[in-house]
């Protein structure tokens, strides 16, 4: 059993009033459930891998389906993920050094370092919308063309060609068959 002296009672009492009072408000915290207010301002998300892929689909599908001897195409994509985008922000820093001596000769140098960043917004139609520096496109993992005219294999290699040429990918990642 641990005793405890006359001089320690004040500081376990302190403890534990500190200690009952951080559960006190961590329980207060959790109940209010809402996060705190931020800015009022709607961003747009950018469209998902979903999306991203039936854009892609739609404009190849257009493009092949011009192709002499081609007929009507149907284009499959998939993508590895989804567009990356980069976001304009502005950053405020700040640089604060303080140097202070005590009477015994000693020195002391403090120094801190702060940042605030900023998303960059832009007024569009009723709302407003971050402000896109970059945009990387996703990585196509495979395209299947179904083509009607893909049984003639000259056809075919200009359809496989063509996907190649504008998606940047390999010709092992292109698969363009004939349709029924």
């Amino acid at each position: 059993m641990v005793r405890i002296s006359r001089e320690q009672w004040p500081q376990l009492v302190w403890l534990l009033a500190l200690g009952v009072l951080g559960v006190v408000l961590l329980l207060a915290g959790s109940l209010g459930g809402k996060a705190p207010p931020g800015p009022a301002v709607p961003v747009r998300q950018p469209d998902g891998l979903a999306a991203a892929e039936e854009a892609l689909e739609a404009r190849l599908a257009a493009i092949l389906g011009r192709v002499e001897g081609a007929g009507e195409v149907e284009v499959r994509v998939t993508l590895a993920k989804g567009p990356l985008y980069d976001y304009a922000v502005n950053t405020n820093t700040s640089d604060r050094r303080t140097e202070e001596a005590d009477n015994n000769g000693g020195r002391r140098v403090t120094t801190e370092k702060g940042a605030e960043e900023q998303l960059v917004m832009r007024q569009v139609g009723g709302g407003q919308e971050p402000v896109i520096v970059q945009q990387t496109m996703p990585e196509v993992q495979g395209v299947l063309v179904l083509a009607q005219g893909a049984a003639d294999p000259l056809v075919r290699a200009r359809l496989s060609q063509a996907v190649q040429t504008l998606l940047g990918v390999a010709p092992h990642k292109v698969s363009v068959l004939p349709r029924e």
